[in-house]
């Protein structure tokens, strides 16, 4: 079957898989940093800084990456947390 193309999908991270560890989330925010010509030392200053939780790091991910990936989790804390 032929189907029409949509708009290219964004990358997903699943907070609830082995992905979205905090390890492999500041990670991904190096690969991204790379990726846009973005200093990655700006971001880790941030998140020793500001994160004193998971939560707040995956906070901040999302507010430098989210306009190129979505985050998906079931957790309902997390959910709770950042109102989704």
């Amino acid at each position: 079957m032929i189907k029409q193309k949509i708009e290219p999908r964004r990358p997903t991270i699943d907070l609830d898989g082995p992905g979205g560890n905090v390890f492999q989330i500041l990670a991904l925010a190096q690969s991204y940093c790379r990726q846009l010509g973005w200093d990655y030392d700006k971001f880790d200053a941030e998140v020793k800084f500001f994160a004193d939780s998971y939560e707040d790091v995956i906070g901040l991910f999302d507010s430098w990456f989210g306009d190129y990936c979505d985050l998906e989790t079931s957790q309902d804390y997390l959910l709770k947390v950042f109102d989704k």
